[in-house]
């Protein structure tokens, strides 16, 4: 999972990481698994689409 691909994801709040005490982001690897197994299911679904 590539770092700036999780901080789009926080801007609109769909996956909100928690926060070090210095302010960076800390997403969870529960989180990021997550994310993982819907960006794999998505990318099924589109390799089955029709190409025309």
């Amino acid at each position: 999972m590539q770092i700036p691909f999780l901080r789009r994801l926080d801007a609109p709040g769909v996956v909100v990481p928690g926060r070090s005490v210095g302010g960076q982001r800390r997403s969870s690897r529960r989180v990021i698994g997550q994310v993982a197994e819907v960006v794999d299911g998505a990318a099924d679904v589109v390799a089955q689409w029709p190409v025309r």
